[in-house]
C-alpha cells in the first residue's frame, strides 16, 4: 500500500499534489497564526474580515515557488544547496507578503511574521516526511542486506555512505573506521565511527561484514599498504575509491568504486602540473610523436589532445599499435578541429623520415621511439644501436634542419652507469640530443625516468599471467629493486618538463619516489589476487645478461638542481667528448655486422669514455 502511494506521488500528478499540499499548509498556517496572536474572539473576527486573503496568499506563494523551481527539487536526494534555496525562497515570499500587507491589504504584519515561522516548519516537515517514509518503506531487516564498513570518515567516506543509502534496501552501513581520534564515537548518516583502522579485525569478528570500502583517496602508498594489510587479515572482499588524480568532480558514485590495484600500493599522491603553461606552448602547434603506438607514446598522444594542438602526427613502425591508438583517439569527443595523421614508418629509414618532416613541418617533437627490452637488446645489440642511436640521430638532425621549436627525447634510468646495450644506447641518445643543442636554434632537452607500470614488457603483466596459471612467479634476484611510476604520471611530467625548458640542453629527471623491491611487488599482486603468499611460490632464476640489481636516476657528477616543479629535477651535463665521432663509429660497427659481444664491449667502452670526459669537465668547473 505504501509503495503504491509513493508511485502515485511520483506520477504525473506530482506537481498537483505538492501544490495542493502547500496551498492547504498556507491556509492552516494563517489560521494558526491568528489564534496564536489574538484571543479566540479577536481571531474569529480577524479571519472573517480577511476571509478572501486566506485563499489569495497561499495562491501567491505557490506561484512564486513555481517560478523559483522549488517543485523541481527531488526531496529524496535534496542537498544543503537545495535546502538553502528553499529557505531563501520562503523568506522572500514572506517579505513580499509583508510589503503587500503594508501598502495594500489590512493584514496584521505580526501575523505575517508568525505565519512565516509556522509555514516554514510545516513546509519542511512535509518534504522531509516524504524522505523519511520512503526510507522506511524500503527498509528491510538487516539479514537481507549487504553489510558494509567504510575505512575513512572524511569527505570521501561520507559521500560513499550517502550513495549507499540511496539504495538502502540493498545496503546497510555498520560503521566507519578512521585513525583520527576526534572522529571516534561520532556518527555519519546514523552510522558510528567504530574506532581506528587497526580495530577493523576485532569488529569484523563480532559482526557479519560483507564488504569493506576504502575511502581515503589521498592516502600515500605507505598508508595504503598498511590499510591493505589490515583488510587482508580479515579475508573480507574490499573495494576502494579512485585516487585523487582520478576524481574529476565532487562526488564518489558507487560505479566508480573499483578493486584495489597495484598502482594504489605504489603511490596515490596527486601530481599537479601547470596546464596553462603547457597549453601556451602546445596550443596551435604541429606535434610529432615518435613511437606513438608504444606505452609512453600512446599516452603522449592521448594527453596532448587536451592542449589543443593544430595537428598531431603519430609515427610508429608497428601497424597494429598505430591502428590501436588511432581507433582510440577517434572515439574521443571534441577533437574534430585537430588533424591527426598516422604514419607507419621506421625511424631508421632516413629518406622516409625526411619526407615526414618535409610535408608536416612539426614544431614540437616528442621522441619516444626506442627498443627498451634489456635481455632482447642484449642479444640484438646491433638493432638497439641502429634503432635507438641511429633513429635518434635522424630525429635531432631533422628537427634542426626543419627549424622545429623544440625536441624532447625520452630517456631511462638504465642510461645511468649502463651495464647493457639498451642502457648504453639510451645514454648516447641523451648525449646526442644535448650535444645538438649547442649548435641549433631548436630547444633540445631530455627527460629521464624509470620503469612505468603497464608498459609493454613490464613485469606486472608477466606476474599476473604466472599467478593465473597457479605459479610460480619468476624473479631474477631477491634483492632486485626498481623505480616505478604510472604511465599517466610519467607523461604528465614529461609535458611539464618540456614547458620548463628555457634555452635547451637540459636533462630533466622525474622524481620516482623510493625504489620498490620486485619481491614485494610480486607479494602484493598475490594478495590482490585474493591469494596468500603460500598459495603461489616465488622462484629466483638469477640475473639475466645485462641486468643490474638496482638502478640509479643520476650519475654522481650530474649535480641535479631543483626546478619550479617539486617532482622534476634538472642538470646541465657539460658535453665535452666527441659525441658525433662516437656515434658514427658505433653505427658503422653495427652496420658492418660486428659480432654481438664485441659490439656490446665497444659500445660500453665508448659510453664510459664520454662519461669520463663529462666527469672531468664537471670537476674542472668546480
Amino acid at each position: 500500500m505504501r509503495q503504491q502511494l509513493f508511485k502515485f506521488v511520483n506520477s504525473k500528478y506530482r506537481l498537483l499534489i505538492l501544490c495542493l499540499n502547500d496551498y492547504f499548509i498556507g491556509i492552516f498556517s494563517l489560521v494558526l497564526s491568528s489564534f496564536i496572536l489574538f484571543d479566540f474572539t479577536q481571531a474569529i473576527h480577524f479571519l472573517t474580515n480577511s476571509f478572501a486573503i486566506l485563499f489569495i496568499i497561499p495562491t501567491i506563494k505557490n506561484g512564486y515557488f513555481y517560478i523559483r523551481n522549488l517543485y523541481s527539487i527531488s526531496w529524496r536526494y535534496a542537498s544543503l544547496k537545495d535546502i538553502a534555496k528553499t529557505f531563501q525562497t520562503l523568506i522572500f515570499s514572506s517579505i513580499i507578503l509583508f510589503t503587500l500587507s503594508y501598502f495594500l491589504w489590512p493584514l496584521n504584519q505580526r501575523v505575517v511574521i508568525i505565519d512565516f515561522l509556522i509555514y516554514t516548519c510545516l513546509f519542511f516537515s512535509s518534504r522531509f516526511m516524504i524522505r523519511v517514509l520512503r526510507r522506511r518503506s524500503t527498509n528491510q531487516s538487516h539479514q537481507n542486506k549487504k553489510n558494509h564498513v567504510i575505512i575513512g570518515a572524511g569527505d570521501a567516506g561520507e559521500m560513499v555512505a550517502r550513495e549507499l543509502l540511496k539504495i538502502g534496501h540493498q545496503n546497510h552501513i555498520i560503521g566507519f573506521f578512521d585513525d583520527n581520534p576526534l572522529l571516534h564515537k561520532k556518527t555519519i548518516h546514523q552510522a558510528p565511527v567504530l574506532g581506528a583502522i587497526c580495530d577493523l579485525p576485532t569488529i569484523c569478528n563480532k559482526k557479519n561484514i560483507d564488504q569493506i570500502i576504502i575511502a581515503i583517496p589521498t592516502a600515500s602508498s605507505t598508508e595504503f599498504r598498511r590499510i591493505l594489510d589490515v583488510c587482508k587479515s580479515v579475508t573480507i572482499p574490499f573495494l576502494t575509491t579512485p585516487s585523487i588524480n582520478e576524481l574529476l568532480d565532487d562526488t564518489v558514485n558507487l560505479d566508480k568504486l573499483r578493486d584495489v590495484s597495484i598502482v594504489d600500493l605504489l603511490g596515490r599522491t596527486p601530481i599537479n602540473i601547470d596546464t596553462t603553461k603547457i597549453r601556451s606552448i602546445v596550443h596551435g602547434e604541429t606535434i610529432l610523436i615518435t613511437g606513438a603506438g608504444g606505452s609512453i607514446g600512446s599516452e603522449l598522444s592521448r594527453q596532448v589532445l587536451s592542449f589543443e594542438p593544430k595537428k598531431v602526427v603519430l609515427l610508429d613502425h608497428s601497424e597494429f599499435h598505430l591502428y590501436s591508438i588511432m581507433m582510440e583517439l577517434s572515439n574521443q569527443k571534441d577533437i574534430d578541429h585537430i588533424e591527426i595523421v598516422p604514419i607507419c614508418l621506421d625511424i631508421k629509414i632516413k629518406s622516409s623520415l625526411n619526407n615526414v618532416f618535409q610535408e608536416h613541418r612539426p614544431t614540437i617533437v616528442f621522441h619516444s621511439a626506442a627498443y627498451k627490452h634489456v635481455p632482447l637488446m642484449e642479444i640484438n645489440s646491433d638493432q638497439a644501436i641502429l634503432n635507438n642511436i641511429g633513429g635518434t640521430k635522424h630525429i635531432v638532425d631533422f628537427c634542426d634542419e626543419f627549424n622545429a621549436k623544440q625536441c624532447i627525447t625520452i630517456s631511462t634510468d638504465k642510461a645511468v652507469e649502463p651495464s647493457n646495450s639498451m642502457g648504453a644506447t639510451k645514454r648516447i641518445c641523451e648525449l646526442l640530443t644535448l650535444e645538438k643543442a649547442k649548435s641549433s636554434d631548436t630547444k633540445y632537452c631530455c627527460v629521464r625516468f624509470g620503469n612505468v607500470l603497464g608498459s609493454y614488457g613490464s613485469v606486472i603483466p608477466l606476474f599476473k599471467r604466472q599467478i593465473k596459471q597457479g605459479g610460480p612467479i619468476t624473479i631474477t634476484d631477491p634483492n632486485m629493486t626498481r623505480y616505478f611510476m604510472t604511465i599517466k604520471e610519467a607523461v604528465s611530467l614529461v609535458f611539464q618538463a618540456s614547458s620548463l625548458s628555457q634555452n635547451g640542453a637540459e636533462l630533466f629527471v622525474l622524481d620516482m619516489g623510493e625504489p620498490i623491491k620486485i619481491t614485494q611487488l610480486a607479494s602484493d599482486l598475490i594478495r590482490l589476487s585474493g591469494l596468500l603468499n603460500d598459495d603461489i611460490s616465488i622462484v629466483f632464476t638469477g640475473l639475466r645478461p645485462g641486468e643490474k640489481l638496482s638502478e640509479k636516476l643520476f650519475y654522481d657528477f650530474e649535480n641535479p638542481s631543483t626546478t619550479e616543479h617539486d617532482k622534476i629535477r634538472c642538470c646541465f651535463p657539460d658535453i665535452s667528448g666527441d659525441v658525433i665521432t662516437t656515434v658514427n663509429t658505433i653505427l658503422k660497427l653495427a652496420q658492418d655486422s660486428t659480432p654481438n659481444n664485441t659490439l656490446i664491449d665497444e659500445l660500453l667502452d665508448r659510453v664510459n669514455e664520454l662519461n669520463s670526459s663529462i666527469n672531468l669537465a664537471s670537476k674542472g668547473a668546480i
